[in-house]
């Protein structure tokens, strides 16, 4: 449980010191946020074989009520933020099938949901709101009409009536980090609760819970989906090859060989958004990439004299692009990806050579064409907003060519490249 509220408290840190991750870590790494280890004696085994299936929310006049639906009864745990902003409920070892991100637009005391899976199974399920919050009741409900089984709760603004700030939920039965029982706010479950608990039937008016997609109320109340933006920094380096690169020659042709491959570093800044809370794996950015320059060897021959020039060709490269993700849904922290990127390229290719004993120069001559690339990856998510990207992008980048030589190489120039590059790249992706 540490690790889920570290994280989570990795965030705050972030957004309340200047945006600092260095600052999060040791921030956790010191203790400043205060979080103490599971209670002993839990036992969670029963959740192995239940499934969390679907999240629902109702947005009621003193309260907001979320749901889970799930094929069994499950055992929770909670704890709430040293802010009071953020509760997260522990559910071990269940599979979680749900949706992993939901964001509401006008609900008075959410404002994000999202699901961070756990590494041996289950996970936590982190509550953030606009206020500090509480929760005024939890309970797991019985199968009734429509309904399976169900884990619900109660989400308010934070007040000394509202449940401990940690406590778990075993049974059905509310104990606070001592151990000690704790009585509900409500004198008892909600009527049409209660019943329901109880195995009674009931009319669907008076105890259904809107979904969050499908209810017209809902959707005017709080916000099923939104656009989540997300900016990426990534580096690292790349392997380019100069494609058929060619000494161009009115007056006689030659053998052009270079030292291949160019290598350098690469470095990225993108701007996304993220559809996932549309249940759509998909993600599409803006990105610009700086390739550094990088230099090899390079020699040219005349086919007719035998006249040779040698000497090193330096390349550079930036890159605009439209890039598409497809995100691949393993219900862990893990999500590989693929992606496919348009946009356009500006490169530059410079040639410095000797010949017959005198140095010469092509400089460069920047072209400017169409680049596409194929990308995949993975994304490893540390918290809920912050994510470690792993990523191999081959990218093809147009055409390389360098402006007319002087002197000996009047009227002649390196064409007819193409600058094709294998990209390896580390980088950090941070919801906005």
């Amino acid at each position: 449980m540490f690790t889920y509220l570290c994280l989570t408290k990795l965030r705050i840190a972030v957004k309340y010191f200047s945006s600092s991750l260095l600052g999060g870590l040791l921030a956790c790494t010191l203790g400043l946020f205060s979080v103490a280890d599971a209670s002993v004696g839990e036992n969670y085994s029963a959740n192995a074989n239940v499934s969390v299936t679907q999240l629902r929310s109702g947005e009621h006049a003193n309260f907001s009520r979320v749901v889970l639906d799930t094929t069994d009864q499950v055992n929770v745990k909670y704890d709430t933020s040293p802010d009071g902003k953020t509760i997260a409920i522990v559910i071990p070892r269940v599979k979680w099938k749900a949706r992993n991100t939901y964001t509401y637009l006008r609900s008075k005391n959410i404002d994000r949901i999202e699901f961070v899976p756990g590494a041996g199974g289950g996970g936590s399920l982190l509550i953030e709101g606009k206020r500090q919050l509480g929760l005024r009741w939890i309970r797991g409900l019985k199968p009734s009409g429509k309904y399976g089984h169900r884990l619900a709760f109660d989400v308010v603004p934070k007040t000394s009536r509202t449940l401990p700030s940690k406590a778990t939920v075993i049974g059905n039965a509310v104990r606070d980090a001592k151990g000690q029982a704790v009585q509900s706010v409500l004198s008892a479950a909600p009527t049409s609760v209660k019943k329901v608990a109880s195995g009674h039937v009931v009319s669907q008016a008076s105890q259904k819970i809107p979904t969050l997609i499908h209810t017209k109320k809902m959707v005017g109340n709080i916000g099923s989906a939104r656009m989540d933006p997300y900016i990426a920094l990534k580096s690292g380096f790349f392997f380019a090859s100069d494609g058929s690169l060619d000494l161009d020659d009115p007056a006689a042709s030659h053998n052009v060989e270079t030292d291949a491959p160019f290598t350098s570093g690469v470095f990225s800044g993108a701007f996304g958004i993220s559809w996932a809370s549309y249940g759509l794996p998909l993600r599409n950015e803006f990105e610009f990439t700086y390739r550094m320059k990088a230099d090899t060897d390079i020699t040219t021959t005349n086919r007719t004299s035998g006249v040779a020039q040698a000497g090193t060709a330096e390349i550079s490269s930036v890159n605009f692009m439209l890039n598409s993700f497809y995100d691949f849904q393993t219900h862990s922290k893990f999500s590989p990806f693929i992606g496919l990127g348009l946009g356009v390229s500006q490169n530059e290719l410079e040639v410095s050579t000797t010949l017959n004993g005198a140095s010469q120069t092509y400089e460069s001559d920047a072209s400017i064409g169409f680049a596409y690339s194929l990308m995949a990856g993975a994304g490893y998510r540390v918290s809920p907003r912050w994510l470690v990207d792993f990523v191999y992008r081959y990218i093809d980048s147009g055409s390389l060519r360098t402006a007319l030589g002087s002197g000996g190489n009047t009227n002649r120039r390196f064409d007819r490249g193409g600058l094709r590059s294998h990209d390896i790249m580390l980088g950090l992706r941070y919801g906005i």
